[in-house]
């Protein structure tokens, strides 16, 4: 009997210790890192059915809202969301905290954009590469395994082309302006992988601006991922690979594969959204993401906004999300109800929800 009881004793001491061993706090944080490892590993090996956010879109910032925001996103069925953060001081960046926070816990991905300050344009930054560098180091420092895909400013190369030119070749752009963008992009997208060599750089460009990139690659510009921004009008082109520009046809899709980067779509709608009706904005996100689907070229696609926009009210451009705001009586803003557009993409998701990526 009493050796019956030691055995029992020595049993139970064990199970014990395992219990401890495997609730202590080192043991949790280990499986909390592999299941983000597999998380990430998850969203790299699917097509990336995103959306870009305003995560405070009613200008309320109130931690409240980006639950609500991102439970929408969830609701749309997409498993990314991209968004920038709102600026450098401690309090903009803990907005964000709640952001990337909320979404870890919906299991959706998140791809971060910065700038060298809110609202000020990379040409206006002093010591650009030492500049970028800091911010792109701080930023993937702070959000290191919880963020995984960093967009390192907003179609670029933009801030460097001449007025009225095509942007298709280097001609295209103002040499000491293209100097000093390429310099603070060098610098963030260096910084970003020096605090997390995982972390994947994306920088974006527009309608048939490639000329910045065929030479900033060839200056050293090193990223994984090429995101391009494409919106139609009312006979507006989703077909990339048949776009009429400079008096013919370029086929922008194998332009774009050329850099042997990955492919998204960053941004994409209709010319001013709903303005001119939602069965327009509708038609646009339907087939355009119909296209890149079905095209194989692509690892992702966003459409520009969830929300309409509280800041741009009253102009062409309050009607790009694929839900409405409206004000109260009081002046507030107010989430509204989902267009035509959101179902359009809902529909789309769930259609191609499987989609195997192309490599």
């Amino acid at each position: 009997m009493t050796k019956r009881f030691f055995i029992m004793f020595v049993i139970a001491a064990a199970l014990i210790g395992m219990s401890v061993w495997y609730f202590s706090p080192k043991q949790k944080a280990v499986r909390a890192a592999r299941a983000l490892q597999t998380f990430h590993a998850k969203g790299e090996q699917t097509f990336k059915w995103g959306i870009g956010i305003n995560d405070y879109p009613t200008n309320d910032l109130s931690p409240t809202v980006p639950p609500q925001v991102l439970d929408r996103v969830a609701e749309l069925g997409a498993n990314w969301v991209r968004f920038d953060i709102p600026g450098w001081q401690e309090q903009q960046l803990g907005y964000t905290e709640v952001t990337v926070n909320e979404a870890l816990k919906r299991k959706i991905h998140v791809a971060l954009g910065f700038n060298p300050v809110a609202e000020e344009k990379i040409i206006e930054v002093k010591n650009p590469y030492e500049d970028g560098y800091e911010k792109g180091k701080q930023l993937a420092t702070r959000f290191k395994d919880r963020v995984r895909y960093y967009q390192i400013s907003n179609e670029i190369g933009s801030n460097a082309i001449k007025p009225s030119w095509p942007g298709d070749t280097i001609e295209s752009y103002d040499r000491k302006l293209y100097k000093q963008v390429l310099e603070w992009g060098k610098g963030a997208a260096d910084g970003v992988r020096a605090a997390d060599p995982a972390a994947q750089r994306i920088f974006t460009g527009n309608w048939i601006t490639y000329g910045f990139f065929d030479e900033a690659i060839k200056d050293g510009l090193d990223f994984e991922v090429l995101g391009w921004d494409w919106y139609g009008g009312a006979n507006g082109t989703f077909d990339l690979s048949k776009v009429e520009a400079n008096g013919g046809v370029i086929d922008l899709t194998a332009k774009l594969k050329s850099y042997g980067k990955q492919l998204w779509i960053t941004e994409a709608g209709a010319e001013e959204g709903s303005l001119h009706g939602e069965e327009r904005q509708a038609r646009a996100v339907r087939e355009f993401a119909t296209y890149v689907a079905r095209s194989g070229d692509f690892q992702g696609f966003f459409p520009f906004r969830l929300h309409d926009e509280s800041h741009k009210f009253g102009t062409n451009e309050a009607n790009l999300g694929l839900v409405s705001l409206k004000r109260a009586e009081n002046g507030n803003f107010l989430t509204g109800e989902p267009k035509q557009a959101f179902e359009a993409y809902q529909t789309i998701i769930s259609q191609y929800k499987n989609l195997s990526i192309a490599r």
